[in-house]
């Protein structure tokens, strides 16, 4: 705040003994606000504004929420007249709904002081804007974009950042792009949290091109590239009508400077080759995983032996699920399951009967009764009847 006065700063110096003591005692803090001699006189005097925005901002200090605003509407009953409210006295009442959590109340208080003429200033414009992004009230996002054009207060990337985390992507994908694509119009740059809303909304509205650019404009702008990006975008071009798409993108980024690939990003590339059941791409993905030192997890690993098995390589696929579970990269009872039916396919009794006592006593075949059960029976149907010779 401004302290341009003796007065205000000596009033400033007085709040928050008075306050701590009122709670020491257990009193009202708002009448110990009141009862600020300093607090009194500034009131009268052209600087009240000010002074009550000193009380709130130091109720706030004390956690002394709802005191706060107990006192902001008590003086507006008892100083109508006097009382100056202006932008900067309503962010400090915006900022106490916010800390309380109330953000409906965020969005009336900030549709009142437009109603009594108050025309609000950034700050105003971003508090009524996180709260609509947590109570994920898009269309009212948009109408304060908007609202900021009509009383010159110029959105920063924050604004529509938070604008963009208003909107629901899944329903409404198309709202956060034509907000950024508002954003680029006015020369407003983004940052990581902006393009990575966008990045989300092409996944969620099938844009996956539209995703695909925008990733790479977000690696030449130099901003980072988060996780989270590059898995939507590698997501939204997993729904293309075939898989070499997401395929091309997965090589676009490997080894790209600011770009760190890690297992849930090939995930995705492998389950789009699966899907298409391009079983040779799959241990070609595996390959490079290796080369680029990621290790599989249980969904990559289990997808890479479903591709060994539908080539006829049973035994590369055992080779495999050997090394997995040795280099703790996760095995589970579906890769037990997938390498015993390879193994019962090639009529390699010995090696099934070994894996199939090594998952009994695997860590798999744990937990509760039920769990232990119903794993179990998932690798006995997998099985064969090898009669007598058993």
């Amino acid at each position: 705040l401004e302290l341009g006065t003796d007065e205000l700063r000596s009033l400033a110096a007085a709040l928050l003994p008075a306050i701590q003591s009122a709670k020491a005692e257990e009193s009202d803090v708002v009448e110990a606000v009141l009862n600020v001699d300093e607090f009194s006189t500034a009131l009268k005097q052209p600087t009240g504004g000010q002074a009550v925005r000193l009380a709130l901002r130091a109720l706030r200090l004390e956690r002394e929420l709802d005191a706060a605003l107990g006192l902001f509407k008590q003086l507006q009953g008892l100083f109508k007249e006097e009382l100056t409210l202006d932008a900067k006295l309503y962010t400090e009442v915006l900022y106490t709904y916010e800390a309380l959590g109330r953000y409906n109340l965020v969005l009336e208080a900030f549709a009142q002081m437009k109603r009594l003429g108050v025309a609000p200033d950034l700050l105003c414009y971003k508090s009524a804007l996180r709260a609509a992004a947590k109570v994920k009230g898009y269309k009212a996002a948009v109408e304060l974009l908007q609202g900021m054009a009509q009383h010159a207060v110029a959105p920063d990337t924050d604004s529509y950042n938070l604008a963009m985390r208003a909107v629901p992507s899944k329903a409404h994908g198309d709202v956060t792009i034509n907000i950024f694509r508002s954003m680029q119009a006015k020369g407003v740059e983004a940052d990581t949290a902006c393009y990575f809303n966008m990045i989300r909304a092409c996944a969620s509205s099938s844009q996956y091109m539209q995703g695909l650019k925008t990733f790479n404009d977000m690696r030449q702008s130099g901003v980072r590239i988060s996780e989270e990006a590059i898995w939507f975008t590698l997501r939204g071009c997993a729904e293309a009508p075939d898989e070499t798409t997401v395929l091309n993108a997965l090589i676009s980024m490997e080894g790209q400077e600011g770009i760190r690939l890690s297992e849930v990003h090939y995930d995705v590339v492998i389950g789009a080759c699966e899907r298409a059941q391009n079983w040779g791409q799959i241990l070609a993905i595996a390959a490079r995983m290796g080369s680029s030192g990621v290790s599989p997890h249980e969904i990559t690993g289990n997808s890479v032996l479903r591709a060994c098995v539908a080539l006829g390589k049973w035994d590369v696929a055992l080779n495999l699920f050997k090394s997995m579970r040795s280099s703790d990269a996760g095995v589970d009872a579906v890769g037990y399951a997938t390498v015993i039916r390879a193994l019962a396919a090639a009529g390699k009794s010995r090696e099934l009967l070994g894996l199939f006592e090594d998952f009994r006593s695997s860590d798999q075949s744990a937990g509760s009764a039920g769990e232990a059960d119903e794993k179990t029976e998932g690798v006995h149907s997998s099985l064969p009847d090898l009669g007598e010779k058993v």
